[in-house]
Order: C-alpha cells, then sequence, then structure tokens
C-alpha cells in the first residue's frame, strides 16, 4: 500500500509523460496484491457459511473507486477545472488506508506457514495449474471477460468524441456499470450463502451478463 502511495504521489505531482509512465508502473506494482491478499483474509477469518458474503462485499467496494472515477473525474474537471485535486483527495484516502492497515489490521486466527519455494517449485505449480481440467472453463471465461475492460476503459472518450456527450455525461453513462457491479455483487454472495450453493448462481449471473 505505500508502494500504491509513493506511485499516486508521483502521478499527481508529474507534468512529463515519463514520470507518468513511471507513476502508473509504481501503483500497478502496489496494487496488484490487493485483491488476492484480501480474498485470502477472507478466506482464513470467515466461516463457510459467510465466505461468499464477505467475498462480495469485497467486491463490490472495488466499485465505489470505480464509480468515483468515471463520476468523480469529469466533475472535478468541470468545477474546479482540472483533475489534479480529486487525485489528491483520492491520495490522501489511500494514505488513511495504509494507517489503518498498520494499526487495525491483525494477523489472521487461523496459523500460517510459510513454504519456501524455488523459481522452479512455481514454474512447476503454475503447469499444474494449467493442465488442471477443472480450471480451464474458469480461464476461458475470464480471459473473454476481460475484453469488457475495452469498454470500460475507452467507453468514455468514444462517447465524447463519437456521439457528442459531454464529459460529465458520458461518465454518468460509463458509471451505471460499477453501480449495477456494486449490486450485483453484493446479491450474489448473500443468494450464494442462503442457498449454499456456488456454482448456480455464479451460473445464473453470468448469464444475466451475457
Amino acid at each position: 500500500t505505500a508502494l500504491t502511495c509513493i506511485g499516486g504521489g508521483l502521478f499527481w505531482m508529474s507534468y512529463r509523460y515519463e514520470l507518468l509512465l513511471a507513476a502508473q508502473m509504481i501503483m500497478g506494482v502496489g496494487t496488484s496484491v490487493f485483491y488476492i491478499n484480501a480474498v485470502t483474509i477472507v478466506a482464513r477469518w470467515f466461516p463457510p457459511e459467510k465466505k461468499a458474503t464477505a467475498i462480495s462485499v469485497l467486491s463490490a467496494a472495488s466499485g465505489i473507486g470505480a464509480f468515483t472515477s468515471y463520476m468523480g473525474f469529469p466533475l472535478a474537471a468541470s468545477i474546479w477545472g482540472n483533475w489534479r485535486d480529486l487525485y489528491l483527495v483520492m491520495l490522501a484516502v489511500l494514505v488513511f488506508n495504509w494507517i489503518l492497515n498498520i494499526f487495525v489490521l491483525k494477523d489472521s486466527p487461523v496459523p500460517v506457514t510459510l513454504v519456501k519455494r524455488t523459481i522452479r517449485d512455481v514454474i512447476a505449480s503454475f503447469k499444474e495449474t494449467l493442465s488442471d481440467r477443472r480450471f480451464q472453463p474458469m480461464l476461458v471465461a475470464y480471459t473473454l471477460l476481460a475484453f469488457n475492460y475495452v469498454i470500460l476503459s475507452w467507453g468514455t472518450q468514444f462517447l465524447i468524441e463519437a456521439k457528442g456527450l459531454t464529459y460529465v455525461e458520458a461518465g454518468f453513462i460509463s458509471s451505471l456499470g460499477t453501480v449495477a457491479g456494486f449490486i450485483g455483487c453484493l446479491v450474489m454472495g448473500f443468494v450464494s450463502d442462503r442457498l449454499r450453493k456456488r456454482k448456480t448462481p455464479l451460473v445464473v449471473f453470468f448469464g444475466l451478463f451475457v
């Protein structure tokens, strides 16, 4: 999280392409472990009958940031005339979160045994995972799902240039997906725990997505 804060601060201060690129890479490295670490905490701290709900709250929370991005930046640009003030506010939130991690987050109640692995062990594990037939359909599904980011990342610019919408209007349209995702994550987790099933809610919600 500290690394992400450093990258965010550098991005806020930068006016050159090279520094913006370096800042984005630093933030990418810093945030790359956020989700898997949070999922690991949920897996160790929550009982099986509450895991899906906990994961859904975790996933839905990321939608708050996405909504802030899609609506916050256009509003900041229209009100303040620039995006840097909003970036500074988000950086302050991130630093506050970093402080909370230090003082509030506790060690796992489940003892964790760390196993040292060589690069060869990691590669072998990776190959074994890819060869697992249970994993392959999920890999294909998530690979196809990743194309959705084209819409999310380029959609706002497309609406502005091709459809003639204002930045705020395009941001509002782009943010609707994150709002729906926020609600959907919460509902799916609750339904999954209530039914004590994992596959059926996943298939149903993927069908709605399609």
